[in-house]
């Protein structure tokens, strides 16, 4: 079994769309395994169907073998996260440009994501907007700041106690 074939349809898809060419040197981890692997890694078993599993929206350098900042290479993602809970839906619609995604973590809590064109942004670039990010009274309330932070999947269910059992979904 290829390592590409233990995701589903739909983290397939969004990796593919965000990492291109090099969806197999994606980062992905679960629980169990959070500090993770590459796609090209993957071997029957990880990732499973009953528990939360994660992807990091950056390349990491080649040869790196942990997800830190200083091993991001390009930003693939961003990532807007908690909309519903933490960032008013509403607010958020009114003012946001059209995304790429939306996947449904947790009831009433969206992971909106915007694939980044042209072989992702600079990791500098992407700490800047960030920051920026942050003193915005829409967006400041996001998850996510740093380059190698973990999000969701569409794969597996949600196990915190508030959303145990629910099924991620986009």
């Amino acid at each position: 079994m290829k390592s590409t074939e233990l995701l589903n349809e739909a983290s397939h898809a969004l990796l593919a769309a965000a990492f291109g060419t090099r969806l197999r040197d994606a980062w992905v981890c679960w629980k169990g395994n959070m500090a993770g692997k590459r796609v090209r890694d993957l071997v029957a078993g990880d990732l499973p169907e009953s528990g939360d599993c994660y992807f990091c929206p950056a390349l990491l350098k080649a040869g790196a073998t942990a997800r830190t900042n200083a091993n991001a290479e390009r930003v693939m993602v961003l990532v807007v996260d908690d909309v519903g809970t933490k960032i008013d839906r509403e607010a958020f619609e009114m003012f946001a440009p059209e995304a790429s995604y939306w996947m449904e973590t947790s009831p009433g809590n969206f992971q909106v994501g915007y694939l980044i064109d042209d072989g992702g942004m600079e990791v500098g670039a992407y700490c800047l907007l960030r920051q920026a990010m942050r003193a915005d009274p829409v967006w400041g309330g996001a998850d996510g700041r740093d380059p190698v932070h973990l999000f969701r999947l569409p794969q597996g269910v949600n196990t915190k106690e508030a959303a145990r059992g629910w099924r991620v979904r986009t």
